[in-house]
């Protein structure tokens, strides 16, 4: 479904109210395979929703898997920031 709303034009860096993306809640929500692939279409693993929280954190922080969190770590997004 990500890949066919993109292919027609969605934005996937458009942000909510909380200031979260679609990266974000794709980590938050333990979805590896939606998060690679928003990767791959340059989207910022660093970026931070208006708590501060970034990708990594969502992921380390909702998930029940660890693969959103490895596999984010992969792409040596910043373990420091917040």
């Amino acid at each position: 479904m990500v890949v066919q709303l993109m292919k027609y034009g969605a934005d996937p860096s458009l942000i909510d109210g909380e200031g979260c993306s679609c990266i974000h809640l794709a980590a938050q929500f333990g979805h590896t395979s939606i998060v690679a692939y928003l990767i791959a279409k340059g989207q910022d693993v660093d970026m931070m929703d208006q708590n501060g929280m970034t990708p990594l954190m969502w992921a380390a922080y909702r998930t029940h898997s660890v693969d959103p969190t490895r596999l984010l770590l992969t792409f040596n997004v910043s373990v420091n920031l917040g």
